[in-house]
């Protein structure tokens, strides 16, 4: 009886020696449990002033790794009179402007909605193209390629009444697809 009551004491002690010789333990543990911190959201995830109040899905445009957005505005377009929203991408890996310009074609559908945060039901507002400069296509139809680094600018044409129709409509997604049929 007494080796039993010896060996439990031993290894009593033992325990309890341990508990007090290892918190980093208890530490680990804490640090192993913790939620992930969330993912900074990136400057491009909202349009710019008067459109900060809209979501705007921009990985599509990063989403093939061909393409970064560096900047974003809403601005008179470079080649006409209208004002728009623009992006300014750098390319992020040679390629063709042949490759360029058939990812740019796949997101050229762009859809404003508000998403009711109760329902989350879409309410289309309006729809437009995604553009881009048509020296893209001729590049592409000689064979010519993009070198990293180089940038240039898409962007969504908005008249004012377009513009104040979003605003007024409580826009509040942006969505970018395959051109299904040209806008009215």
């Amino acid at each position: 009886m007494s080796r039993f009551a010896l060996a439990l004491t031993v290894l009593a002690v033992s325990f309890s020696s341990a508990l007090a010789q290892d918190p980093p333990a208890k530490e680990e543990a804490k640090t192993a449990t913790k939620v992930p911190a969330k993912k900074k959201e990136s400057p491009y995830a909202k349009l710019p002033k008067p459109f900060d109040e809209i979501k705007f899905e921009f990985e599509k445009l990063e989403e093939d790794g061909l393409f970064k957005v560096v900047d974003v505005k809403f601005d008179f377009i470079a080649d006409s009179q209208d004002q728009g929203v623009s992006w300014t991408l750098e390319v992020q890996r040679r390629a063709t402007c042949r490759r360029a310009t058939s990812l740019l074609k796949n997101l050229r559908e762009v859809r404003f909605s508000h998403l009711s945060k109760d329902t989350r039901s879409k309410l289309p507002i309006y729809k437009t193209v995604l553009e881009y400069p048509g020296i893209l296509d001729q590049a592409a139809a000689q064979g010519k390629t993009l070198l990293r680094t180089e940038r240039f600018r898409v962007w969504i044409p908005l008249t004012d009444v377009e513009a104040r129709r979003l605003i007024g409509r409580d826009a509040n997604l942006v969505e970018m697809g395959r051109l299904k049929r040209p806008p009215k």
